[in-house]
């Protein structure tokens, strides 16, 4: 149970969106080809490099501070 906490808390840090998206296209593969799995996760990493999370994310990277997600 300390595992799994740990676990939800380190996720509930990262970008809402990105966190959708994962989630979203693991819920996809399940029942899909992997030729259309690979163009939905092409399309989810277009849209992630378009958020301002991403941006974010990366000025936090060199600030060398904590990123604030905002889920967009």
């Amino acid at each position: 149970m300390t595992e799994a906490l740990a676990l939800a808390r380190r996720v509930a840090r990262q970008s809402p969106l990105a966190v959708r998206a994962t989630l979203r296209t693991l819920r996809q593969r399940a029942d899909a080809d992997l030729g259309r799995a690979l163009v939905r996760e092409a399309d989810a990493q277009a849209q992630s490099y378009a958020s301002a999370d991403y941006a974010e994310g990366l000025a936090a990277v060199r600030a060398k501070r904590t990123p604030s997600f905002e889920g967009a």
